[in-house]
């Protein structure tokens, strides 16, 4: 996975990801921005996942979600999440939209945790 790490002029933090990770970047760039305790607890809860003391997390923002398993990290639009329980069995992977597509990402836990202790590296030091 790509990514530029932006610090605006007006020291505000922003994230890009690859094509394909865009509900990544959103929720970062919405969910957690530059709270650095926020990303510190994140990266504690991979640790606990690795370490088999959980089996699962799921973390509930204001407009995204993060769902982590040991192996999975799913972010996901909440409002899709809605969407998909009114849809039901009629929800599968092909009839997701352009726009659905944008709202959902998933990636590896070792990739997350990778992407989230070099975003906090940053945000520390820019």
């Amino acid at each position: 996975m790509e990514y530029d790490f932006i610090r605006e002029k007006t020291g505000q933090y922003s994230i890009e990801l690859s094509m394909g990770h865009e509900a990544l970047a959103n929720w970062i760039n919405t969910e957690i921005t530059d709270n650095q305790a926020q990303v510190e607890q994140i990266l504690t809860t991979i640790h606990d996942l690795k370490s088999k003391l959980i089996r699962e997390k799921s973390i509930i923002g204001k407009e995204y979600s993060l769902y982590l398993t040991m192996e999975d990290a799913e972010v996901m639009a909440n409002s899709l999440h809605f969407q998909t329980e009114e849809l039901g069995e009629q929800y599968t992977e092909e009839n997701l939209s352009e726009d659905e597509d944008m709202s959902r990402s998933i990636c590896g836990t070792d990739d997350l945790q990778y992407l989230l202790e070099e975003w906090l590296d940053f945000i520390r030091h820019h």
